[in-house]
């Protein structure tokens, strides 16, 4: 893939494709593109699509399909994220950074010290965040965001994974760094809410997944989820 080319997101990728409204205006106004111009849709699978400008009208751009070419940035290891709620800007932060990263998912869930309702979660801004973030990282399928689950919801769900860890302040010794991951396993990694979780939480918590430290300091949730995923996908061999 020529990383020169402007990323674009379309839903459609048809031999004949159309940009309009808010993909359109930055084609056609921000970028200033011009007819025989090359750029790359993308429609969140695996591939990157290849066009040529026909026309730019007042309201649309009209494309033709030149190939069809494999991402080779997508993440090849399912690595998922479960963050307990926080504020709204934050989200948006841990979305945009973990897209660009390579997370595959991020969960996010509630527990008995969330301070944050589920309500004011918007799931589809934040998917939109994620899928812009491909047009910067490279990306052709953005991370996928879940609704918010319950604690046990989210026990559950841990469930479909082959190694699991979660971020222990009360954990000193074993360091994310140090453990072993292997290419052929999916990973979770759980970072708690901001007041961290209850005795029977971290309990529960316990038995599914391996406490591991992120270092002697105190950090805040998004850093927290930042900094350990990047460990992750660094010593799975995916940045």
């Amino acid at each position: 893939m020529n990383q020169n080319y402007k990323r674009f997101f379309s839903e459609t990728t048809h031999k004949r494709a159309v940009l309009s409204d808010g993909e359109h205006h930055h084609l056609a106004h921000v970028l200033r593109m011009r007819i025989g111009d090359r750029i790359v849709l993308f429609n969140g699978d695996d591939f990157d699509y290849h066009y040529q400008i026909d026309e730019i009208a007042r309201d649309h751009t009209k494309l033709t399909l030149v190939e069809m070419v494999r991402n080779r940035v997508n993440p090849t290891i399912r690595v998922a994220v479960f963050v307990g709620l926080i504020r709204s800007d934050n989200l948006h932060i841990i979305v945009e950074k973990l897209n660009e990263i390579g997370a595959t998912d991020l969960f996010l869930f509630t527990s008995n010290r969330t301070n944050v309702r589920t309500a004011s979660v918007n799931i589809e801004k934040l998917q939109s965040i994620a899928t812009q973030s491909c047009k910067q990282c490279g990306r052709s399928t953005p991370t996928t965001v879940h609704a918010p689950l319950t604690f046990d919801q989210m026990i559950q769900t841990l469930d479909g994974f082959q190694k699991v860890y979660y971020a222990d302040r009360a954990e000193k010794r074993d360091k994310i760094q140090q453990r072993k991951m292997t290419t052929s396993e999916s990973v979770a990694l759980v970072i708690g809410p901001e007041g961290g979780m209850d005795m029977d939480e971290n309990l529960a918590l316990a038995a599914v997944a391996e406490p591991v430290t992120l270092g002697p300091r105190t950090l805040r949730s998004e850093t927290a989820t930042i900094v350990a995923t990047t460990i992750i996908m660094n010593k799975l061999g995916q940045l």
